[in-house]
Parts: structure tokens; sequence; C-alpha cells
């Protein structure tokens, strides 16, 4: 048994909502048609799509996703699996911007109802992230946003899920995974 298998002892890590749990790529290819935008899979990520879509379609996009259709989000492949791994053998907190809790709480509740909600923290700016991060002592953290990791000081190992490819330039200080089995290979060697 390691020191790090004791829960008082556990690896903290911080989990994002949107992008890492939540899979918004289909939602988000459907609300691009209805403003009249062809996008494919690989453009749905906030970085493509702020350039692809006007700033009012990218708007009204945003509050579609983020809205009360939150609830009905399915999680990305393999994430609940991997996230409740985590939950047995780390100390995990989820750490999200988002303006209104109900939504992504009632997706918790439905999608990973033993999470305990005290666990789970909201900021209005992604900068917020990292003064949470610090006072919780969380040690990783798992984002889909290269800027939203590169403002976590306080935060030693930083990954970032970036399942389409979109970021081409990534400081060495942030490991890049591609699904959340990648994710748990790299993470276990802490755990």
């Amino acid at each position: 048994m390691t020191s790090r298998s004791k829960k008082s002892n556990a690896l903290k890590i911080g989990v994002d909502i949107d992008g890492v749990l939540m899979d918004h790529t289909k939602a988000k290819i459907r609300k691009a048609r209805e403003l009249g935008y062809r996008i494919l899979p690989h453009q749905t990520h906030g970085v493509t799509l702020k350039a692809l879509l006007s700033h009012p379609d990218y708007k009204k996009l945003q509050r579609y996703i983020y809205g009360k259709e939150t609830v009905r989000m399915p999680a990305i492949r393999s994430a609940l699996k991997g996230f409740r791994h985590l939950a047995k053998n780390a100390e995990v907190y989820v750490i999200s911007r988002r303006k209104t809790q109900k939504h992504p709480r009632q997706w918790f509740a439905k999608k990973l109802k033993t999470f305990p909600q005290k666990h789970i923290f909201f900021v209005k700016k992604d900068t917020d992230k990292d003064a949470v991060a610090a006072r919780l002592g969380v040690e990783a953290f798992i984002d889909d946003r290269l800027s939203v990791l590169k403002a976590l000081p306080s935060v030693r190992r930083k990954f970032l899920l970036d399942e389409h490819g979109t970021f081409t330039r990534v400081p060495k200080s942030i490991t890049v995974v591609r699904t959340w089995d990648d994710f748990l290979k790299k993470v276990k060697r802490f755990l």
C-alpha cells in the first residue's frame, strides 16, 4: 500500500466540466447548423469556433450549450468511468467557470450521483480557478483550455485534454492527452 492510497493523503486533482466531462460536440454542430454554419467535430473547440462564427452567433451558441441544454449533454467517452476511478483513488474537485450552477449540478446529480456536491466549485472567470485550486491544495488539473492551464501557477501537474488536436504549441510544463484513458495512464503514477 502506497502513501497515496490512503484517502486522507490522496493526490488532489482538479477537473473542469465543459469539454472535459461533458461532450458538447454534437450540440455545437446542431446549433451552428441552425445558425447557418457547417462545422465538423474537429472545429467545435471554443478557440476554433470563435474564429468561424460571428461574435453574436458565437454568443448564441454559448447560451444554448450552457443553458438548460447542459442537462442533456452526454459525457465524453470514458470520462464517467475515468472520473469514478479518480474519485476512488484521489481527492477530486470539480472547478469550472459557469454563470449559473443549476444545470451543471443537475447533470452531476444525473450522471455522477455519488460524487459529493460540496466538491464542485464554480468561478466567474477562468483566471479565478487558480485561487480555488490553491485553497484546496490541488496538485494536478485537467482542462480543455490551454489558457486556463497557463493561468494555474499553483498547480504542479497540468493536463490538456485535446481530443481534436486543436493546440499545436503547448508548453512543456503541460501534458497533452487525447482521451480520458490516456489521462488516467499518465496520472496513475502519481496516485
